[in-house]
């Protein structure tokens, strides 16, 4: 029974140190949950914090990357303008106000190298409708619509207004819509198939269309144009044939292109016309009766091709692209930083939330563990209480079995002195009996002895008396004979009662025998007793030393802290009415309870300890360390190249 309350204590301690144990690892486990979640809580806001940098860069990078492309289709469009600019740059000397130079045949040459059209990209973009040719029954017919007709014209007259600027004239070209009007009215009411100029349509529009004062006018062949560029390139080509190899005319052409006809004239009205029946580009030029009528409606706005002012607005648009440049540059170094700070928050946020998820699933296994731990405590605990019931009971009847033993041993003691005494006796009875046997047997032979002696005196008195009768002298012989047997029966009573006294003493000896092997067997049963209860003492000795054991390692393995006269458990408890000596820790019993120790193995134990305003001179403190996983925000932006279409 002993036995079974010690395995059943010693389980039931194992099971209590196995819940201390798997309540300190659940209470750490819940602990790195709780530091898990802080650290969780910590890389969600550091990863928000990014993300809101991150977007405040994307924005302010998007922002810098609109304002470069911005600058930067500026720079393309001024570029595209002054790439796309057509002038005509005039030799030197070609013309004064007094009239063209003599020698226009070499500059005419020099003219010729030093121009070449340049396509216009936006311009091969228009196309040009082109109507059937009766005569080929060919789609070649060039048919403008009213906006073409003024383009080509403004066109044509920023070029024209550069050349005068060139030679040093005053005039200058002028557009209006009676200007344009009065080009297509010449050019619509040609009726001469060929290459000359139709004088009865150039008089019937002062007529119809406006009075006119001086009225000049160049034309030439241009063929059938697809785009407004190929228009373009005819009208360019044109007049550089005008300006510059125009001697079989005289230079008349040349007198007209470059301004000399108007040279004293401050507005040269000009509009170009295209006759719908042959393509012949008539370049229109005159100053009217009226100013006031023929600028009706406003002049219209002619582009400069001096590239000058370009250049210097590329400068700037160049300057301020450079600044964006620099700008995005700087946005995109900032941006790349909060990037990729944000990468390495979201990073860091993947590691905590992976750490937080691996503590939950510890601190559940530890909870699981603690509740397995406390299930099998309670088992044990019920069948500790079991066998200390059992154990409970042999205790109580220990006292009366203590006094039984006492008195068995006081019953054993006399036993024993009555034993020894017996066995003495016994020693002296078993002496007298084997003496008693001996004289029996000594006794026994003399009777046998005396029976057969009385045996032979009978026969002999028999036969004396058999003789007696015989003889006359027979009463001698009978009275000797009756003598003998007298005497024998003497003997052989005296022989029977030796004999019964023999075995009278030895009943005797042979009672007292049997009584002091019952005294011994009751004294060796007492004994008996005795010796098990001795045992069953030595048992519990052991087992209450082997306990103290126990009671000792639990101890060893329960660590106590201490700081100044404060004493705490491994949960960061306060615990009071403990005693403290040679580091070992004792409780108001005087047992050994646990051990102090310096290693502080738990965040709720140091911050107990820090509370208390000190920390052991030596230990380390444990810290759970999270990081995070990775999030990535892609930048996108749309580059999109938008020109400003030339009026």
């Amino acid at each position: 029974m002993r036995k079974n309350a010690d395995d059943a204590q010693k389980a039931v301690d194992s099971d209590k140190a196995n819940v201390q144990v798997k309540t300190t690892d659940a209470t750490n486990k819940a602990t790195a949950v709780s530091e898990a979640q802080k650290a969780v809580d910590t890389a969600q806001t550091a990863a928000q914090t990014a993300k809101t940098n991150a977007d405040t860069t994307s924005q302010k990078l998007a922002e810098a990357q609109s304002a470069v492309n911005d600058a930067q289709t500026k720079v393309n469009s001024i570029n595209d303008q002054i790439n796309s600019v057509n002038r005509i740059e005039m030799p030197k000397g070609y013309a004064t106000h007094k009239g063209l130079a003599s020698n226009l045949d070499e500059l005419g040459k020099q003219g010729l190298a030093m121009n070449k059209y340049k396509d216009d990209e936006k311009a091969k973009q228009e196309k040009i409708e082109l109507a059937v040719d009766p005569a080929d029954n060919v789609k070649s017919l060039v048919r403008l619509t009213a906006d073409q007709q003024k383009e080509i014209t403004l066109w044509t007259a920023g070029i024209l207004n550069d050349i005068r600027k060139q030679l040093g004239f005053s005039n200058r070209i002028v557009v209006t819509n009676k200007s344009l009007e009065f080009a297509k009215y010449i050019a619509d009411n040609s009726t001469i198939a060929g290459l000359e100029h139709d004088d009865k349509a150039l008089q019937d529009v002062s007529k119809n269309v406006l009075q006119i004062r001086i009225q000049s006018e160049s034309i030439g062949f241009g063929g059938a144009q697809a785009t407004m560029n190929d228009l373009q390139e005819s009208v360019y080509y044109l007049m550089l044939q005008m300006l510059f190899d125009d001697a079989d005319s005289n230079w008349g052409h040349a007198m007209q292109i470059s301004g000399m006809d108007f040279d004293q004239m401050k507005d040269e009205y000009f509009g170009i016309g295209i006759r719908p029946q042959n393509n012949i580009i008539g370049f229109e030029t005159f100053y009217p009766e009226d100013p006031a009528k023929a600028d009706e409606g406003g002049r219209l706005t002619i582009p400069s091709v001096d590239t000058t002012e370009l250049q210097a607005e590329l400068t700037t648009a160049q300057s301020d692209l450079n600044t964006k440049s620099n700008a995005l540059t700087s946005a995109k170094s900032a941006n790349d930083e909060a990037q990729s700070a944000l990468t390495t928050a979201n990073n860091n946020l993947v590691t905590a939330q992976t750490n937080l998820t691996n503590a939950q699933k510890a601190k559940t296994q530890a909870d699981s563990d603690l509740e397995t731990a406390k299930t099998q405590l309670t088992t044990d605990e019920a069948k500790l209480a079991s066998a200390q019931e059992a154990v409970q009971a042999l205790s109580a009847d220990l006292a009366t079995k203590q006094a039984n033993l006492q008195s068995a041993k006081d019953v054993l003691e006399e036993s024993k002195k009555s034993l020894a005494s017996a066995e003495s006796d016994l020693t002296a009875k078993q002496n007298a009996l084997t003496e008693a046997e001996n004289e029996l047997k000594s006794a026994q032979a003399t009777l046998n002895s005396a029976k057969q002696a009385v045996k032979d005196a009978q026969a002999k008195v028999d036969s004396l008396k058999a003789k007696l009768d015989s003889l006359t002298n027979a009463e001698p012989n009978y009275e000797a004979a009756k003598t003998a047997y007298d005497k024998a029966v003497s003997d052989l009573e005296t022989a029977q009662n030796n004999l019964k006294s023999a075995e009278n003493v030895n009943d005797e000896a042979q009672a007292k025998l049997d009584s002091a092997k019952s005294e011994l067997a009751k004294a060796q049963a007492v004994l008996d007793k005795i010796l098990e209860k001795e045992r069953a003492e030595e048992a519990l000795k052991k087992a209450e030393e082997e306990a103290k054991e126990a009671a000792v390692k639990r101890a060893q393995a329960t660590h106590f802290y201490q700081t100044g006269s404060k004493l705490f458990d491994a949960q960061g408890k306060e615990v009071t009415g403990y005693v403290v000596k040679d580091n070992q820790v004792y409780d108001a019993k005087g047992n050994l309870v646990g051990v102090v120790s310096k290693k502080v193995m738990t965040r709720d134990l140091h911050r107990a300890l820090v509370k208390a305003n000190t920390l052991p001179q030596t230990g380390n403190e444990s810290t759970v360390l999270a990081g995070l996983g990775v999030a990535l925000i892609g930048l996108g932006s749309m580059l999109g190249v938008a020109k400003r279409k030339r009026q």
